[in-house]
């Protein structure tokens, strides 16, 4: 009699926030979810973006959320998968952290390359769409890091991951989360060179369709959709909004200086009004770059990857 598939507890611990995800993966390669959750918890931004140190505090904090995330995984009884991007694996005190967190909850972080979390992600989206046999550029922007990965017929053809992100260049560029428009054109030239810096990047080549996921995409999904139909947006899956509609909210958002002026974006969750105006200079730099016209999103990316990719370790471990 052949298995179902088991049940996986995937844990993303991000710069910006820490998700769950307990799901499984159907004979049709299909997502069944059975729980998720996100708080916020920004990695290495007490002590300054320079720093690059996991703070006493952000210790203590994270390994209340992961003892949080232990206890909902072993109602399941789902093996925890648990994967670190940016944050932690440019923590000068990386090993430390990942020693305390496997003492104190009994889960093993594994701090994944840039270029993994790419490919991590398209496996994810693989998984909401049926897109393995389309030609996609993926585009993830999240607080340290953004990941461009190219994909054609399922495989890998580049993928990249390029050290802006959302809560990374908000630190750098913008003091105390305030806009002004010189900074605004050094955020945006900085961007723009660190992506022109990645040399496997084709910027002509012949996608079909773009897809999006994560943070700053879906906020800025969410706010197009607040504004053309003053509701909330409650399904984000293959929602798609265009160049066009990007540039209404890119302007609305960056002629809002300060974090509080934020605030009344319709749309926008709260807790991404310091960051947003990052997210978005690097979103309109990889439309103009890519001369893309429509984004796609997808509601999954990394944990969803996670998922499909533990689901094969595991079946390949007990044959």
């Amino acid at each position: 009699m052949k298995l179902s598939n088991p049940v996986i507890a995937a844990i993303d611990i991000g710069t910006n926030s820490f998700h769950l995800l307990v799901a499984q993966i159907d004979k049709k390669n299909k997502l069944n979810v059975f729980y998720k959750v996100k708080q916020i918890m920004r990695l290495t931004s007490e002590l300054g973006h320079k720093a690059k140190i996991i703070s006493k505090q952000e210790f203590n904090d994270s390994i209340k959320i992961l003892k949080k995330y232990k206890k909902i995984a072993d109602k399941y009884n789902a093996p925890v998968f648990a994967k670190a991007t940016s944050a932690v694996r440019e923590a000068k005190n990386r090993k430390e952290y990942i020693k305390k967190v496997k003492d104190e909850t009994g889960i093993k972080i594994h701090a994944i390359t840039g270029e993994k979390e790419a490919e991590l992600i398209y496996k994810g989206m693989q998984t909401a769409k049926p897109i393995s046999k389309e030609k996609i550029l993926c585009i993830d922007i999240g607080g340290g890091s953004t990941e461009i990965l190219y994909g054609k017929n399922g495989k890998t053809m580049f993928a990249e991951s390029v050290k802006v992100g959302a809560v990374k260049m908000m630190g750098k560029f913008f003091h105390d989360y305030h806009l002004n428009k010189k900074a605004i054109i050094k955020c945006r030239n900085y961007v723009e060179k660190k992506i022109k810096l990645k040399r496997d990047i084709d910027f002509n080549v012949n996608y079909k369709l773009v897809v999006g996921a994560s943070g700053t995409i879906h906020a800025t999904a969410s706010m197009i959709h607040y504004s053309k139909h003053k509701k909330v947006l409650k399904k984000a899956n293959e929602y798609k909004f265009s160049k066009k509609e990007f540039d209404k909210i890119f302007d609305k958002v960056l002629n809002k200086k300060t974090s509080v002026e934020r605030l009344g974006i319709k749309g926008l969750e709260a807790k991404r009004a310091d960051i947003i105006p990052a997210g978005l200079i690097i979103l309109n730099v990889i439309f103009e770059l890519f001369k893309i016209k429509e984004i796609i999103l997808s509601e999954n990316a990394l944990r969803s990857g996670i998922v499909f990719e533990s689901t094969k370790e595991i079946k390949m471990n007990t044959g």
